[in-house]
């Protein structure tokens, strides 16, 4: 083999390595390491995030007894959707965070639930797997509480596992997830510093209600909503984590009950993007409402195997015990 030939043969190698370099760079660019407020907590997820922050928080209702409740304030909740994978993660300051934590279990119904401890933290293990895989963590130190959630049609969706093999207590991995990667993206950022995404909040439009009353005209009683409907193609969205919400003092004192209505649309990257109010509340129960939705999990729609934006009717009923 001649020089030329040599020199030819190495060029060609160093470039397939740049290549090979750029391209793992650009795959782990397109995730961030997020990092909690008191960096407890870390997990990485793609960029195209969604993030709240809601300082108030929201009181949780202990089940048993409707006059207790746990007060959970500075709630921070990050959410991501690639691949199939819907991924999110919460955290709350709390007094008594032990305490805390079964009542919020009162959000799931028909969960299989498994307590956990990891080091000085403990919680609980949610899953399901009935016409989907969802699985919930909730993880308590002595002030704090984490949710750690994800959700997909398939259990074995790598992307979900990449998530949960990233997810760091106290720089210890907790999941060992043996299927997707293990990369470590290349930016970290503190919680502090993302910004809260934008849902568009207001009352129906004149259009909107012409199109919902012409739709529940065509109802019938044992039938879905065509974005509801799963067929071979399409697939209808799943909700994952639908949060109660809390009944206002105002409202209390002055009996109001009944049910908030709303129009959702839920986008094809895992968020929610718009909340038009249908029937309202007084007393601040139609603003606590729309705080909750902000925090529905879900999977978005599918159709032909592509996520597709839906709109769903979305109600939050309120009745005094």
């Amino acid at each position: 083999m001649n020089k030329q030939s040599t020199g030819l043969i190495a060029a060609l190698f160093l470039l397939c390595i740049t290549q090979f370099s750029a391209f793992a760079q650009n795959q782990n660019a397109g995730w961030t390491r997020i990092e909690s407020e008191n960096k407890e907590v870390s997990f990485a997820v793609p960029e195209n995030l969604s993030f709240i922050f809601d300082k108030e928080g929201f009181n949780q209702p202990n089940p048993r007894n409707w006059s207790d409740f746990a007060e959970l304030r500075k709630l921070r909740a990050v959410t991501a959707y690639e691949n199939g994978a819907t991924m999110f993660f919460e955290s709350y300051d709390v007094k008594n965070a032990q305490k805390a934590v079964p009542y919020m279990l009162s959000n799931f119904r028909d969960y299989k639930v498994n307590r956990i401890t990891f080091e000085n933290f403990t919680g609980f293990e949610l899953t399901s797997e009935k016409t989907h895989y969802a699985a919930f963590y909730y993880l308590a130190s002595e002030k704090n509480i984490y949710l750690i959630g994800v959700g997909a049609r398939r259990k074995d969706n790598e992307t979900l596992s990449r998530f949960l093999n990233s997810v760091r207590l106290n720089s210890k991995p907790v999941f060992k997830i043996s299927a997707g990667k293990t990369d470590e993206p290349n930016k970290t950022l503190s919680i502090l510093d993302l910004r809260e995404t934008p849902v568009e909040f207001g009352l129906l439009s004149k259009d909107e209600k012409k199109e919902l009353e012409s739709k529940s005209k065509e109802a019938t009683s044992d039938k879905k909503d065509d974005d509801e409907k799963d067929t071979d193609d399409k697939k209808g969205l799943i909700v994952l984590f639908k949060p109660r919400a809390s009944y206002t003092d105002l409202a209390r004192q002055n009996m109001e009950q009944g049910k908030v209505v709303f129009r959702v649309t839920f986008t094809a990257e895992g968020k929610v993007r718009k909340v038009s109010v249908v029937r309202n509340l007084k007393y601040g129960l139609t603003e606590e409402a729309f705080r909750a939705i902000r925090r529905i999990r879900f999977i978005p729609a599918e159709k032909d195997n592509a996520a597709v934006e839906a709109t769903k009717t979305v109600e939050y009923s309120f009745t005094i015990y």
